[in-house]
């Protein structure tokens, strides 16, 4: 999958990064279609942060549920594209 990476100060690229699987039954995994930038991303950006070289920018991101573990809700269990469960993330 691709992600937003800033590599330092002024420099913000997109990177090849493993897809994530699940791991525990609580686990959920959406497809990302949209985000915002924070704050914090700029000050990195900026150079005024400790934030280490080559994190992921980029908060509060909406998307579609794809993949859930055995211990989810049945309500986020509808895989099907026409009836996607759409989520915004609240870090």
């Amino acid at each position: 999958m691709r992600a937003a990476i800033c590599n330092g100060p002024g420099d913000i690229g997109v990177e090849e990064r493993p897809r994530p699987e699940i791991e525990a039954p609580t686990d959920a995994i959406g497809r990302v279609t949209h985000t915002a930038v924070c704050g914090s991303d700029l000050w990195f950006y900026r150079g005024d942060s400790d934030r280490d070289e080559g994190s992921p920018v980029g908060r509060e991101p909406m998307g579609i549920v794809e993949a859930v573990g055995d211990e989810v809700d049945e309500g986020y269990r509808m895989m099907d594209e026409r009836e996607a469960v759409k989520v915004l993330v609240k870090p």
